[in-house]
């Protein structure tokens, strides 16, 4: 079993690439840059390249936004924050489904969680200061006001 795994695992890390070609061949120069070449799985380099979206091209920028507004609008996408959070999730908003993000942003909530998720969540939090559209209660919220201004 153990090899079974470890071969996994190695085949995995070894066609990164080959989890979407696209991605790949606009960050790859960013891929390359940041070292997120080390990470272990895709949603790690995927990760990697969202703490340094401020130092990625127009074309990655863009690879990586739209995946943030897809996680975004529905939080059981957004695979580092499912795999990091499962326990918090399960212990502090159970049955939040596609919001979970906004239960574990909760002041009361963000301090109590374990660290792997605090620092994801924290990052998602940064993501959703920086661009209105990665907060799509406040966007449908301030639509209509947005457009008669």
């Amino acid at each position: 079993m153990f090899f079974c795994y470890s071969s996994i695992k190695f085949d995995d890390k070894e066609h990164l690439a080959d989890a979407d070609p696209k991605f790949a061949e606009k960050c790859g120069r960013e891929i390359r840059q940041f070292n997120c070449d080390k990470a272990e799985s895709f949603e790690e380099q995927v990760e990697c390249l969202r703490i340094n979206f401020d130092g990625l091209g127009p074309e990655c920028k863009s690879m990586i936004f739209y995946r943030e507004k897809i996680e975004a609008a529905d939080n059981t996408m957004d695979d580092e924050l499912q795999k990091k959070c499962r326990y918090d999730i399960d212990k502090f908003c159970p049955n939040q489904g596609e919001n979970v993000l906004t239960c574990l942003t909760n002041m009361k909530v963000v301090r109590l969680l374990q660290k792997e998720c605090r620092t994801v969540v924290q990052e998602r939090m940064r993501e959703a200061a920086r661009d209105i559209r990665l907060r799509p209660g406040l966007l449908s919220a301030c639509k209509v006001e947005a457009e008669t201004q």
